[in-house]
């Protein structure tokens, strides 16, 4: 069951995500196998949360691109409208 605490903690870890690939290097750690298991990230990249623009330009595009854009394309009851927003609420 999904519930709204991990759905802004998701959104924040995605974002976390998308800045280390974009701002560090970002190496992946596989096993004997072949199968990734872990990362190494090198470098330093904004985290959201932490009044960086970058990070925070990155959440906006991906509410923008994904959230907004995606709960647009379905037809709702009664031609309601669809929103999207996270509620942070870790004072």
């Amino acid at each position: 069951m999904q519930t709204w605490d991990s759905v802004s903690v998701d959104f924040a870890n995605t974002v976390d995500t998308l800045a280390a690939i974009k701002y560090a290097t970002v190496k992946p750690i596989r096993d004997e196998d072949g199968y990734i298991y872990d990362y190494e990230t090198i470098g330093e990249y904004p985290r959201w949360g932490e009044d960086d623009p970058r990070s925070n330009e990155l959440a906006e595009w991906l509410i923008r691109s994904f959230y907004t854009t995606r709960l647009r394309s379905y037809k709702l009851y009664k031609d309601a409208r669809s929103y999207s927003f996270i509620i942070n609420n870790y004072f």
